[in-house]
């Protein structure tokens, strides 16, 4: 291990020091260096004098189930590759300014789910964006009239953010407020301690408060690992983005999410959504949802399927999008 990584001897999700090496291979391998500079060439650029004699390690906990990277790059290497490799100009000009209608439409209809399940006026309603990005869920939802804060590492981010009319807090702030929703979007599978982030931020939550999070689903990620396919694209079927090098240092499947959670003391909701019965009514970004539900394994659904009704069962995801609470 070089000097820009450390080791994590333990789960970061359930603290298990026992487990299994899915995967051990240098960083100067032809197919990763070659797929490292494919995917940060239009965002930035890599530097591999940070990555010499380092490997590229995989491990399976044998409690929880979550595969994480054993090795990560360190504070220095962190700043780097999301400030540096990951130029937010650059991102911005590639990504953000091209997205459509409806990737906004769908913020809203998420959005919209949430505050019908409190069934209080959005102006009554707090809720905190961990790390919001560009802030855009925390515009739409401020727009409904709720109070919204928003935390995020990068600076370029942050000032935008504010440019935008959104209250942008400390993480150490966060622990001075009391949400009634904290939605965490992409976020878990980035943190080198995601039990520490998650204790911390539902000492956030007030009574009947809920945290969503959605991470990538790397549900057969060991069976997509023996195709060692990096040149897969994103979302098929053999994509490898749920264990992205250097990124994406843990990967959740259904299972090991609610291990995650349990072992905070959340339990799962279901966002109880009013849809039509009327299947022309159901709004597309609805069908791209039921679509994820389809196609995934009948064995990674949990107990709650058995108590609700099909029209029900259509408005929750099954894989790793999910809500919880305390009990």
């Amino acid at each position: 291990m070089n000097k820009y990584f450390i080791l994590r001897r333990n789960c970061p999700s359930c603290g298990c020091n026992d487990g299994i090496q899915l995967c051990r291979i240098a960083y100067s391998n032809s197919t990763l260096h070659e797929y490292l500079i494919n995917f940060y060439k239009f965002q930035g650029g890599i530097e591999f004098k940070y990555l010499q004699d380092q490997d590229y390690i995989l491990f399976e906990c044998s409690v929880c189930g979550l595969i994480y990277q054993k090795e990560i790059p360190n504070d220095f290497l962190m700043h780097k590759l999301y400030n540096i490799w990951i130029d937010p100009q650059k991102c911005f000009d590639l990504y953000e300014k091209s997205r459509g209608i409806e990737y906004f439409a769908y913020l809203s209809s998420e959005i919209v789910d949430i505050i019908k399940h409190f069934d209080q006026p959005p102006t009554d309603l707090k809720f905190l964006d961990f790390s919001m990005g560009w802030g855009h869920w925390c515009q739409i939802a401020q727009s409904f009239g709720c109070t919204v804060h928003g935390t995020e590492y990068s600076q370029s981010r942050i000032d935008y953010a504010r440019s935008k009319g959104i209250n942008v807090i400390s993480y150490s702030e966060i622990a001075n407020h009391r949400y009634d929703f904290i939605n965490t979007e992409q976020v878990f599978e980035h943190l080198p301690d995601i039990r520490t982030t998650v204790n911390f931020l539902i000492k956030s939550l007030k009574s009947n408060g809920i945290i969503k999070i959605n991470v990538p689903n790397g549900w057969n990620i060991k069976k997509r690992l023996e195709k060692w396919d990096w040149t897969a694209l994103k979302g098929s079927n053999d994509s490898l983005n749920p264990v992205a090098p250097l990124e994406h240092i843990n990967c959740f499947d259904h299972h090991s999410l609610i291990e995650l959670a349990t072992h905070s003391g959340l339990v799962s909701i279901a966002l109880q959504k009013k849809v039509e019965s009327n299947t022309r009514n159901i709004s597309k970004s609805l069908k791209k949802r039921l679509k994820r539900i389809i196609s995934f394994p009948l064995k990674h659904l949990d107990s709650t399927r058995q108590s609700l009704n099909p029209l029900q069962e259509l408005t929750i995801d099954k894989g790793t999008y999910m809500f919880f609470k305390l009990p």
